[in-house]
């Protein structure tokens, strides 16, 4: 789902639980609204052992809401610089970026290897009044590694640089496997 004239709505949802796929993007967007009038839904459905390769992967991006439909006993791997939950970069004087992950429900075998910034529940464009706010629970099947000894990444749990509306984040460790190594670390930023 990705809705940038902002008119109306967008709709999106891939199901690749059967069949082949292999993904490979620069960005990939599960509901993204970028402009201030309209809405956008994604939705995928993934059970495969294979990574998706993408430069940023977007779980609910501007005030677009995005899912990622998990059921238990499935498989999702994931190899990205940029790992960003709920990152409202809109200039949208209403709505949110909403995105909700939690592994521990159904329990996935689910694993991230994030290399250049983990962002969870962010708001980036000055002025608009727009909101993010966004969850990452492990479940105990879950691998999340960030960053490396040589090169570390940059975490933004609840990140607001826009001087307006507000940004939350959550990250729950405490089922399965993290690994981060930051270079920045922070926790409830409010920049402006």
């Amino acid at each position: 789902g990705l809705n940038t004239p902002g008119a109306a709505s967008a709709t999106g949802l891939l199901d690749a639980r059967l069949g082949s796929a292999v993904i490979r993007a620069n960005e990939f967007n599960l509901g993204y609204a970028a402009a201030s009038t309209g809405a956008a839904t994604g939705v995928l459905r993934w059970n495969r052992t294979t990574p998706i390769v993408a430069n940023a992967f977007y779980l609910s991006r501007g005030v677009g809401s995005g899912t990622l439909d998990l059921a238990s006993g499935s498989t999702f791997n994931l190899n990205t610089g940029f790992l960003r939950l709920a990152y409202n970069d809109s200039n949208s004087a209403a709505g949110s970026a909403l995105a909700n992950l939690n592994l521990s429900t159904f329990d996935p075998t689910f694993s991230a290897s994030v290399t250049n910034e983990l962002s969870i529940g962010s708001k980036t464009v000055y002025g608009s009044a727009s909101t993010a706010n966004g969850t990452l629970v492990l479940g105990s099947n879950s691998t999340l590694s960030v960053g490396s000894t040589t090169t570390p990444a940059n975490v933004y749990i609840g990140l607001n640089t826009t001087g307006a509306a507000s940004a939350s984040g959550l990250l729950d460790a405490r089922q399965g496997s993290a690994v981060i190594r930051a270079n920045e670390f922070n926790l409830g930023y409010a920049a402006a």
